[in-house]
C-alpha cells in the first residue's frame, strides 16, 4: 500500500513546515522539515497527489497573505514558489481533477469570497472568483475531495449565518449547491472526505468539524450530499479544523491538533463515520503523534479506497 503523508504548521511561534509518514497506517516517521526548511505558515497547509508527486499548497506567514505551493516525490522537496497575485487570510484547498490541479481559497482579510485557479503542469491560471463573486461564501478556508468520489464535493462554512454549505458539480467553476448542514455549531472549517458507493449510486460522503467549545462532529451523506445525518459528537476535541482522507480499503482517517491548550496532533479512524478507532489497538480512542505539536489543523494526503 502506497504511504500517507502528513504536513503541519509548527506550534506557538514556529511557523515552519512539516511533514511525516506512515506506511502501515499504525506508525510515522520522525517530523522532518518541510521544503528544505524554508516555507513559514501562518496557517495550516494543503496536500494532494497529482501527475505522481505530491503538491503542497500554503499562505505565507502572518505579514504575508500570498499562496506559496512546492512538490514532494517521497525524498525531496522542489523549491517554494509563490503563486502570482493571489492571497487568502486561511489556508486553501487543492483538488486533482480531469488533469488539472486545481486550488481554492478564502479572499484576503475580510474577503469572505471563494476564489479559484488551476495548474496545467507549467503555470497557474489567472486568479476568477466563483459563486457569482457572491460575498460571504466562506468565513474560512474550504475543504474538497474527488479522489475517491465520482465527481468533486466542496464543503465551506458559511460567513453569515455560520452554516456548513455543501456543493458539487462536474464543472469546478460553476458549483451547485448540495445543500446544508443546520445547527452544526461549526466555528471551524469543515473537512470532507468520500468514496463511491458499493454497487453504484450517489456518493458516500463523511465531513467533520470544530464547535467553539473544541468538541469534533461528525455527519454522514449516503445521497451525495444532498441529505445528511444529524451531527454526531466525537470524542475527541480540537481547537482547528480536521483532516480527513481515505486510505486503504477498510477506513478514512483522521487527523487533528488537540482542542485549547493542547497543541499536540493526533491521528485516529473512523468505524462507519460514527467512531474514532486507535490505530494502534483498534479500540476506541485515537493516538497521540509524539513531538509533532501544531497551531492549526494538519492535512493528509495518501493514495487508496475509502472504507
Amino acid at each position: 500500500m502506497c504511504p500517507m503523508y502528513m504536513a503541519w504548521r509548527g506550534s506557538l511561534d514556529d511557523f515552519g513546515l512539516y511533514w511525516s509518514k506512515t506506511e502501515d497506517g499504525r506508525h510515522w516517521t520522525p517530523q522532518q522539515p518541510a521544503v528544505g526548511g524554508t516555507a513559514g505558515s501562518a496557517a495550516g497547509p494543503t496536500l494532494e497527489v497529482w501527475r505522481g508527486l505530491v503538491y503542497m499548497a500554503w499562505r505565507g506567514n502572518p505579514d504575508d497573505q500570498g499562496l506559496w505551493w512546492a512538490t514532494f516525490d517521497g525524498r525531496t522537496w522542489s523549491g517554494q514558489q509563490r503563486i502570482p497575485g493571489v492571497a487568502s487570510s486561511h489556508g486553501p484547498a487543492l483538488l486533482s481533477y480531469q488533469d488539472r490541479l486545481h486550488l481554492f481559497w478564502k479572499g484576503a482579510g475580510s474577503d469572505t469570497r471563494l476564489w479559484y485557479s488551476a495548474f496545467d503542469g507549467a503555470e497557474w491560471s489567472s486568479q476568477e472568483v466563483l459563486m457569482s463573486g457572491y460575498s460571504d461564501v466562506t468565513a474560512y478556508g474550504p475543504s474538497v475531495t474527488a479522489t475517491l468520489t465520482s465527481i468533486p464535493f466542496l464543503a465551506a462554512l458559511r460567513y453569515r449565518p455560520e452554516e456548513l454549505d455543501i456543493y458539487s458539480d462536474t464543472n469546478v467553476t460553476r458549483w451547485r449547491h448540495r445543500g446544508v448542514i443546520p445547527r452544526s455549531g461549526a466555528t471551524t472549517g469543515p473537512a470532507i472526505t468520500g468514496r463511491l458507493a458499493f454497487g453504484g449510486g450517489p456518493d458516500r460522503l463523511l465531513m467533520a468539524w470544530g464547535d467553539a467549545g473544541g468538541q469534533m462532529h461528525a455527519s454522514l451523506s449516503n445521497d451525495g450530499g444532498v441529505s445528511w445525518s444529524g451531527p454526531t459528537i466525537m470524542p475527541p476535541v480540537t481547537a482547528d479544523r480536521p483532516a480527513l482522507r481515505g486510505w486503504g480499503s477498510s477506513d478514512a482517517y483522521a487527523a487533528w491538533r488537540g482542542g485549547g491548550d493542547d497543541r499536540t496532533l493526533y491521528w485516529a479512524y473512523t468505524a462507519g463515520g460514527t467512531q474514532w478507532l486507535n490505530p494502534l489497538t483498534g479500540m476506541p480512542g485515537a493516538l497521540q503523534l509524539p513531538d509533532r505539536a501544531s497551531v492549526a489543523g494538519p492535512a493528509l494526503v495518501a493514495y487508496g479506497t475509502m472504507w
